[in-house]
C-alpha cells in the first residue's frame, strides 16, 4: 500500500498538477486584471471624466484637449 504513494508516477502526477495549478492561476489573474481595468475605464467614461469618440470596438479615448466631434 505504501508503494502507491512513493513511486515515480505519483511524483510526476503531483508535479504536473502543481505546474498547471500555477499556470491556471496566472491566466486567471491576467483575466481579472483586464476586467478591473475595463470596468474602471467604463465607469470613468460614464461619469464624464474621460472623453471618447466612436462606439464599441472602435471607441477611442481622447486626450483632454481633443474634442469628440462625431
Amino acid at each position: 500500500m505504501i508503494d502507491i504513494f512513493y513511486n515515480e508516477v505519483t511524483y510526476w502526477l503531483l508535479g504536473t498538477a502543481l505546474i498547471f495549478t500555477f499556470v491556471g492561476r496566472h491566466f486567471q489573474a491576467r483575466k481579472d486584471m483586464k476586467d478591473v481595468v475595463e470596468a474602471t475605464i467604463d465607469s470613468l467614461v460614464l461619469e464624464g471624466y474621460l472623453r471618447t469618440k466612436g462606439v464599441g470596438d472602435k471607441m477611442e479615448i481622447l486626450k483632454h484637449w481633443e474634442k469628440a466631434d462625431d
